[in-house]
Protein backbone atom coordinates (compact mmCIF):
# COMPACT_ATOMS: atom_id res chain seq x y z
CA UNK A 1 0.00 0.00 0.00
CA UNK A 2 1.06 3.45 -0.71
CA UNK A 3 2.91 5.23 1.91
CA UNK A 4 0.56 8.48 1.02
CA UNK A 5 -2.44 6.47 1.22
CA UNK A 6 -5.89 8.69 2.16
CA UNK A 7 -6.51 7.75 5.85
CA UNK A 8 -9.71 5.49 6.37
CA UNK A 9 -12.00 7.43 9.01
CA UNK A 10 -13.24 4.90 11.67
CA UNK A 11 -14.80 4.78 14.37
CA UNK A 12 -12.57 6.68 17.55
CA UNK A 13 -13.14 6.25 21.30
CA UNK A 14 -11.54 8.49 23.93
CA UNK A 15 -8.23 8.01 24.69
CA UNK A 16 -6.17 8.44 27.92
CA UNK A 17 -2.30 8.40 26.97
CA UNK A 18 -1.95 5.08 28.49
CA UNK A 19 -4.02 1.88 28.74
CA UNK A 20 -3.50 -1.38 30.60
CA UNK A 21 -1.40 -1.83 29.86
CA UNK A 22 16.86 -19.77 26.11
CA UNK A 23 19.80 -21.08 26.00
CA UNK A 24 21.94 -21.32 28.25
CA UNK A 25 26.00 -22.62 26.73
CA UNK A 26 27.69 -23.83 29.66
CA UNK A 27 31.30 -22.53 28.77
CA UNK A 28 29.96 -18.82 28.60
CA UNK A 29 30.81 -16.40 30.77
CA UNK A 30 27.84 -14.95 33.25
CA UNK A 31 26.36 -11.64 32.94
CA UNK A 32 29.02 -8.59 33.71
CA UNK A 33 28.14 -4.96 33.75
CA UNK A 34 30.37 -2.57 32.13
CA UNK A 35 30.64 1.14 32.61
CA UNK A 36 32.11 1.98 29.97
CA UNK A 37 32.39 6.37 30.98
CA UNK A 38 34.71 4.87 33.93
CA UNK A 39 36.38 1.95 31.42
CA UNK A 40 35.52 0.24 34.52
CA UNK A 41 33.73 -3.23 34.93
CA UNK A 42 31.15 -4.07 38.29
CA UNK A 43 28.74 -6.25 39.11
CA UNK A 44 26.39 -4.09 41.57
CA UNK A 45 24.63 -1.72 39.08
CA UNK A 46 21.75 -1.17 40.39
CA UNK A 47 19.08 -1.53 39.24
CA UNK A 48 20.20 -3.78 36.71
CA UNK A 49 20.80 -6.83 38.91
CA UNK A 50 17.33 -6.25 40.20
CA UNK A 51 15.63 -5.69 37.18
CA UNK A 52 17.32 -9.01 36.16
CA UNK A 53 15.45 -10.86 39.10
CA UNK A 54 12.04 -9.43 37.95
CA UNK A 55 12.07 -10.32 34.30
CA UNK A 56 13.38 -14.04 35.74
CA UNK A 57 10.32 -14.26 38.03
CA UNK A 58 8.18 -13.22 34.88
CA UNK A 59 10.10 -15.42 32.63
CA UNK A 60 11.61 -18.53 34.69
CA UNK A 61 13.66 -20.01 31.55
CA UNK A 62 15.42 -16.53 30.97
CA UNK A 63 19.13 -17.48 31.47
CA UNK A 64 21.23 -14.79 29.97
CA UNK A 65 24.54 -15.16 29.23
CA UNK A 66 25.09 -11.78 28.08
CA UNK A 67 27.08 -8.17 29.09
CA UNK A 68 25.51 -4.58 29.95
CA UNK A 69 27.31 -2.18 28.81
CA UNK A 70 26.21 1.41 30.66
CA UNK A 71 27.04 4.53 28.34
CA UNK A 72 26.44 7.52 27.36
CA UNK A 73 24.98 6.99 23.82
CA UNK A 74 23.07 10.09 22.70
CA UNK A 75 21.23 8.38 20.18
CA UNK A 76 19.08 5.19 21.91
CA UNK A 77 17.81 4.31 25.08
CA UNK A 78 18.66 0.53 25.00
CA UNK A 79 19.82 -1.83 22.52
CA UNK A 80 19.80 -5.89 22.48
CA UNK A 81 23.06 -5.98 20.58
CA UNK A 82 26.29 -7.84 19.63
CA UNK A 83 29.46 -7.17 20.51
CA UNK A 84 32.30 -9.08 19.51
CA UNK A 85 30.05 -11.88 18.46
CA UNK A 86 28.03 -12.18 21.62
CA UNK A 87 25.04 -10.84 23.34
CA UNK A 88 25.01 -7.68 24.86
CA UNK A 89 22.71 -4.87 26.27
CA UNK A 90 23.74 -1.34 26.16
CA UNK A 91 21.86 1.18 27.64
CA UNK A 92 22.26 4.72 26.96
CA UNK A 93 22.18 6.67 30.96
CA UNK A 94 21.65 10.18 29.79
CA UNK A 95 18.33 9.29 28.69
CA UNK A 96 17.15 8.22 32.33
CA UNK A 97 16.14 10.52 35.10
CA UNK A 98 16.94 8.63 38.95
CA UNK A 99 13.44 8.98 39.92
CA UNK A 100 11.07 7.73 36.95
CA UNK A 101 10.08 4.13 36.00
CA UNK A 102 11.51 4.67 32.41
CA UNK A 103 15.03 2.78 33.18
CA UNK A 104 13.29 -0.46 34.65
CA UNK A 105 11.07 -1.09 31.79
CA UNK A 106 13.76 0.07 29.23
CA UNK A 107 15.69 -3.01 30.98
CA UNK A 108 12.97 -5.10 30.56
CA UNK A 109 12.10 -4.35 27.48
CA UNK A 110 15.95 -5.03 26.20
CA UNK A 111 15.94 -8.17 28.66
CA UNK A 112 13.10 -9.29 26.95
CA UNK A 113 14.87 -8.83 22.79
CA UNK A 114 17.82 -10.82 25.02
CA UNK A 115 14.97 -13.80 25.34
CA UNK A 116 13.70 -13.47 22.45
CA UNK A 117 16.47 -13.69 19.92
CA UNK A 118 17.03 -17.10 21.47
CA UNK A 119 14.94 -18.08 18.34
CA UNK A 120 13.57 -15.51 16.43
CA UNK A 121 15.20 -12.81 14.33
CA UNK A 122 14.48 -9.15 13.92
CA UNK A 123 15.73 -8.98 10.55
CA UNK A 124 13.77 -9.35 7.13
CA UNK A 125 10.23 -8.24 6.17
CA UNK A 126 8.22 -5.64 8.19
CA UNK A 127 6.43 -8.28 10.43
CA UNK A 128 9.73 -9.52 11.71
CA UNK A 129 10.09 -6.07 13.12
CA UNK A 130 6.87 -5.12 14.33
CA UNK A 131 6.66 -8.52 16.32
CA UNK A 132 9.68 -8.41 17.74
CA UNK A 133 9.15 -4.75 18.89
CA UNK A 134 5.45 -5.37 19.89
CA UNK A 135 6.37 -8.59 22.09
CA UNK A 136 9.14 -6.77 23.95
CA UNK A 137 6.65 -4.09 24.74
CA UNK A 138 4.06 -6.48 25.91
CA UNK A 139 6.64 -8.25 27.56
CA UNK A 140 7.64 -5.12 29.41
CA UNK A 141 4.23 -4.75 31.04
CA UNK A 142 4.45 -8.03 32.55
CA UNK A 143 8.06 -7.80 34.46
CA UNK A 144 6.99 -4.23 35.38
CA UNK A 145 3.05 -3.95 35.71
CA UNK A 146 1.19 -0.64 36.59
CA UNK A 147 2.48 1.82 34.45
CA UNK A 148 1.01 3.83 31.01
CA UNK A 149 1.04 2.34 27.89
CA UNK A 150 3.12 5.56 26.95
CA UNK A 151 5.74 5.02 29.31
CA UNK A 152 6.00 1.62 28.06
CA UNK A 153 6.58 2.96 24.22
CA UNK A 154 8.42 5.54 25.52
CA UNK A 155 6.40 7.97 23.30
CA UNK A 156 4.63 11.65 25.38
CA UNK A 157 0.93 11.21 25.51
CA UNK A 158 0.70 13.39 22.06
CA UNK A 159 2.89 10.81 19.94
CA UNK A 160 0.45 7.88 21.11
CA UNK A 161 -2.74 10.28 20.59
CA UNK A 162 -1.67 10.41 16.84
CA UNK A 163 -1.18 7.15 16.34
CA UNK A 164 -4.37 5.95 18.06
CA UNK A 165 -6.37 8.87 15.39
CA UNK A 166 -4.71 6.27 12.59
CA UNK A 167 -4.29 3.21 14.73
CA UNK A 168 -6.90 1.61 11.43
CA UNK A 169 -4.81 2.99 8.64
CA UNK A 170 -1.30 2.04 10.13
CA UNK A 171 -2.70 -1.94 11.18
CA UNK A 172 -4.22 -1.79 7.61
CA UNK A 173 -0.89 -0.89 5.98
CA UNK A 174 1.36 -3.41 8.12
CA UNK A 175 -0.77 -6.14 6.83
CA UNK A 176 -0.56 -5.26 3.70
CA UNK A 177 3.21 -4.78 3.66
CA UNK A 178 4.15 -7.40 6.32
CA UNK A 179 6.59 -9.14 4.01
CA UNK A 180 8.11 -5.75 2.83
CA UNK A 181 11.86 -5.43 2.89
CA UNK A 182 11.76 -1.46 2.23
CA UNK A 183 14.37 0.14 4.46
CA UNK A 184 12.47 3.88 4.47
CA UNK A 185 8.73 1.63 5.53
CA UNK A 186 10.98 -0.33 8.08
CA UNK A 187 12.64 2.84 9.48
CA UNK A 188 9.59 4.76 9.39
CA UNK A 189 7.77 2.09 11.79
CA UNK A 190 10.41 1.17 13.95
CA UNK A 191 12.56 4.23 13.75
CA UNK A 192 12.38 7.20 16.84
CA UNK A 193 12.56 9.98 14.06
CA UNK A 194 11.07 11.94 12.01
CA UNK A 195 10.16 10.65 8.73
CA UNK A 196 9.03 11.88 5.04
CA UNK A 197 6.00 9.43 5.61
CA UNK A 198 2.60 9.72 6.33
CA UNK A 199 3.22 7.21 9.26
CA UNK A 200 4.51 8.54 12.89
CA UNK A 201 7.98 7.49 13.81
CA UNK A 202 7.66 4.33 15.83
CA UNK A 203 4.57 3.03 15.36
CA UNK A 204 5.55 -0.39 14.76
CA UNK A 205 6.24 -0.64 18.67
CA UNK A 206 2.14 0.63 19.26
CA UNK A 207 0.31 -1.23 16.51
CA UNK A 208 2.77 -4.48 17.79
CA UNK A 209 1.78 -4.25 21.07
CA UNK A 210 -2.07 -4.77 19.84
CA UNK A 211 -1.26 -7.58 17.74
CA UNK A 212 0.31 -9.32 20.87
CA UNK A 213 -2.63 -8.16 23.40
CA UNK A 214 -4.85 -9.49 21.35
CA UNK A 215 -3.09 -13.02 20.89
CA UNK A 216 -2.70 -13.00 24.21
CA UNK A 217 -5.88 -12.16 24.48
CA UNK A 218 -7.12 -15.62 22.99
CA UNK A 219 -5.15 -17.76 25.62
CA UNK A 220 -1.60 -17.79 24.23
CA UNK A 221 1.16 -17.11 26.68
CA UNK A 222 4.19 -14.95 26.17
CA UNK A 223 6.43 -17.40 26.60
CA UNK A 224 5.40 -19.56 24.35
CA UNK A 225 4.64 -16.62 21.45
CA UNK A 226 8.34 -16.00 22.01
CA UNK A 227 8.80 -19.54 20.50
CA UNK A 228 6.80 -19.39 17.65
CA UNK A 229 8.61 -19.31 14.20
CA UNK A 230 8.51 -17.07 11.84
CA UNK A 231 6.03 -18.74 9.45
CA UNK A 232 3.69 -18.86 12.84
CA UNK A 233 4.38 -15.21 13.54
CA UNK A 234 3.27 -14.34 10.41
CA UNK A 235 0.26 -15.93 10.01
CA UNK A 236 -1.28 -14.54 12.67
CA UNK A 237 -0.49 -11.62 12.71
CA UNK A 238 -2.10 -11.36 8.93
CA UNK A 239 -5.04 -13.13 10.72
CA UNK A 240 -5.40 -10.65 13.63
CA UNK A 241 -4.49 -7.14 12.24
CA UNK A 242 -7.67 -6.92 10.67
CA UNK A 243 -9.82 -7.28 14.00
CA UNK A 244 -7.72 -5.05 15.88
CA UNK A 245 -9.32 -2.32 18.11
CA UNK A 246 -7.84 0.33 20.03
Amino acid sequence: MPFGQAHRRGKRRAMTAGRRPARTPAERTPMRIFTASLATETNTFSPVPTDMNAFKAAFPDFNPQADYYLTVAFSFHGKAVEVAGQPALALGLENFSPDGPDLDITIAHEQFHLYHFATFSASGGLYRGVWSEGMAVFGSTEVQPGYRLSQYLGFTGSQVNSMYDMFYDLADDIRSNLSSTDQTLKRAYLGAEANDTWIPPGSGYYIGFYVVEALANEGNTVAAMARWDADTVYQNMERILPTLEP
